[in-house]
């Protein structure tokens, strides 16, 4: 490519300018237009972008408007340009033997093949076509262009002179070290949310609450399930924590379990990568696994869900993967049984990956002694039948058994499809229109691109496919489908489709004529897969390295979120006054401080089976906790309370001042609240 430009200055000038021209107007349009500026910043943000870039604010009819300063723009679009080009250039004339105009010129080409997909949004949202998908697509298309930014500089400088000769040390501390790292962040991140009485109960410390419960004979449950919580999934695998959690009995200790299970899956994914990359390569796959925007949402997902056993599965089927490719079918066993303890849902993805298996033994018979093909032909068989098998027994017979006969809860995230699991299948089948409608809408469209472009695994399609049919599921989740604000995998449904993505991305993609050309390649691919990662982690992620981190208007920013304010303060002076033996009701961000009572009660008007599904505590509450400051509280101040409207003269308000966030309400005794009745 760089022999072609350096015959073809023109060429070389002509992607510059391509580039310069995308980016300047990608900036204004962005600008601009208020539903585009907010998918990146805040609104405070965006103001002060806008000012700083030398545009200005004019008040219209509709309101105030923006508008972006053309000279500003072109600023900014020249630095992004030219900047990586010129480090590239910079940085490669003391690290390699190639020339310098070399690596100017394959960074600017780099930058601008990145910039294709930005620059059709930007023609189609001038045109006015398919503006849904250009809106939902918009800041992906960015974070694509940014990637190539980074690419441009990391992927092109080879070894320095002097370096050629002297051989290489091997050494995997660059993998552990960002592995400890992350799970350094994500274990801060998740801690903060705790201290700060950001995290819920539900679907999050709920989960501590089982094994609380569960060590103390209350049953594997917390009092938000409707019975056992088996009857919502069967979903055990935090009972392995047990060990652990019985030295250190808190909240915190899974927290830093999940952290480290999430940040290890970099582990398994650098061995693969390793055996089909090379050594230098698996480093930036390894890299680009803890940079992967769609597993931080595991760590914190929508609602600040931190805790989710599900994510334990991701670890487990990669090291799975990892047994299969070496032929380790006891241990490929064990992990795919401890993943399928992390929720069923894993059980749609390893029955086609038991397909897989059969498929790969075939093709590669002519390498394969016929023995050991048809032990292979045999185990893929063997997984795919059970898998299929247990999925059906725990959705068709083993949840509902323990939900008392009815069908599955998640059965009515496909509602437009029926309201059993049978009748869900079978019209989708009868229903291909509809089917197919629902996966080519923007949301779907946007998350196939979120879920696979940011580590490039469309190299290993076959591979990808194994994903297809829980990717299809999670495209009619209507949960999903309309899930507020912008559109990312910020639930927990996609978790058994990271594994399988990541393995996907751990293959070069193609072949070369030698050994060298092989390495060379392979390492370039690793680093493509590494600067996607980057690019769209900086738009998308919660963790430091995204922008909404820093924002300070922000609702995801670090001093909102992480840094205990004055209603954590005031929160402190409430549990030395509630006995440990006493049974507390309470909304849901206190919730999780009072799973270690005698009973902890969630207050909130769904119907629960403790409270009779009626609109009431149950009748054992001794305390009852209100939060009026947090972000769901449907009870602000003293004169909504229910209890207090309803039954006055069976609770009385415990004096304690909070500066009036919260309310701590004491259940009279039966005698005294009768004498009180009488008089």
């Amino acid at each position: 490519m760089s022999n072609f430009l350096q015959r073809s200055p023109l060429m070389l000038l002509g992607m510059l300018l391509f580039q310069f021209a995308v980016v300047c107007v990608a900036i204004v349009i962005t600008l601009e237009n208020a539903l585009l500026a907010e998918r990146f910043f805040s609104v405070d943000l965006w103001k002060r972008v806008v000012e700083l870039s030398g545009g200005r604010f004019q008040q219209l009819p509709t309101g105030p408007t923006a508008v972006a300063s053309l000279p500003g723009a072109c600023l900014l679009a020249a630095v992004w340009t030219l900047g990586p080009p010129l480090l590239a250039a910079g940085w490669g004339r003391f690290r390699s033997a190639e020339s310098t105009a070399d690596h100017f010129e394959s960074a600017a080409v780099v930058g601008a093949k990145f910039s294709v997909p930005l620059a059709v949004l930007c023609l189609a949202w001038m045109m006015s076509w398919g503006l849904d998908y250009v809106a939902i697509n918009w800041p992906f298309a960015v974070a694509v262009a940014l990637a190539g930014s980074f690419h441009g500089v990391i992927a092109l400088p080879g070894p320095r002179r002097d370096e050629l000769a002297q051989p290489k040390k091997a050494t995997i501390w660059p993998v552990w070290g960002a592995i400890l790292l992350s799970m350094a962040i994500w274990t801060a991140m998740n801690w903060g949310l705790w201290y700060s009485l950001r995290l819920p109960h539900g679907d999050s410390a709920m989960y501590e609450e089982h094994l609380w419960n569960f060590l103390h004979g209350k049953g594997f449950r917390s009092y938000l399930d409707q019975g056992l919580f088996l009857g919502e999934h069967i979903q055990v695998v935090h009972v392995l924590l047990i060990p652990v959690y019985s030295f250190f009995p808190s909240h915190l200790t899974l927290e830093l379990c999940e952290s480290l299970a999430l940040a290890s899956t970099a582990w398994p994914a650098y061995r693969i990568s390793r055996r089909h990359l090379g050594r230098d390569a698996a480093k930036w796959i390894a890299w680009a696994t803890l940079l992967y925007f769609p597993m931080h949402y595991l760590d914190i997902a929508i609602d600040l869900k931190t805790f989710r056993p599900i994510a334990f599965g991701i670890p487990a089927v990669m090291w799975g993967i990892d047994c299969l490719e070496r032929k380790r079918w006891g241990w490929m066993a064990v992990c795919f049984a401890i993943a399928l303890s992390a929720k069923e849902d894993y059980a749609i993805i390893l029955a086609p990956l038991g397909g897989w298996i059969i498929v790969n033994a075939w093709w590669n018979r002519q390498s394969e002694k016929p023995v050991g093909r048809r032990r292979e032909m045999l185990i893929g068989a063997a997984l795919a039948v059970f898998a299929t098998v247990y999925l059906a027994v725990v959705v068709k017979w083993a949840i509902p058994w323990f939900r008392g006969g009815e069908t599955v809860h998640y059965a009515r995230y496909f509602e437009e499809f029926g309201e059993t699991p049978v009748e869900i299948l079978t019209n989708m089948v009868r229903r291909p229109g509809t089917l197919v409608g629902k996966l080519l809408t923007p949301v779907s469209i946007a998350l196939g691109l979120q879920l696979v472009v940011p580590v490039s695994a469309w190299r290993s399609w076959s591979r990808l496919l194994i994903a297809a049919p829980l990717f299809v599921l999670l495209c009619l989740n209507e949960l999903q489908q309309n899930m507020p604000g912008h559109i990312r995998p910020a639930h927990h449904f996609h978790a058994p489709l990271i594994p399988v993505i990541l393995w996907a991305a751990c293959f070069p993609g193609g072949g070369r004529q030698s050994e060298e050309e092989n390495g060379q390649h392979a390492l370039a691919a690793s680093k493509y897969c590494f600067s996607l990662a980057l690019g769209t982690c900086l738009i998308f992620s919660l963790s430091p390295l995204g922008i909404g981190f820093w924002d300070p208007g922000s609702a995801m920013s670090w001093n909102r979120l992480y840094v205990p304010d004055e209603r954590a303060e005031q929160f402190a002076k409430i549990p030395p006054l509630i006995p440990e033996s006493a049974r507390v009701a309470s909304t849901d961000f206190v919730h999780p401080r009072f799973t270690h009572y005698d009973r902890s009660y969630d207050y909130s008007d769904y119907p629960r089976k403790v409270s009779d599904y009626l609109p009431k505590v149950p009748d054992d509450t001794d305390y009852i906790v209100l939060d009026f400051a947090h972000p769901y509280s449907a009870v602000r101040r003293p004169e909504d309370v229910r209890e207090l409207n309803e039954s006055p003269e069976k609770w009385e308000v415990v004096p304690i001042e909070t500066q009036g966030l919260f309310l701590v309400l004491k259940r009279i005794p039966p005698q005294q609240a009768e004498d009180s009745g009488d008089r």
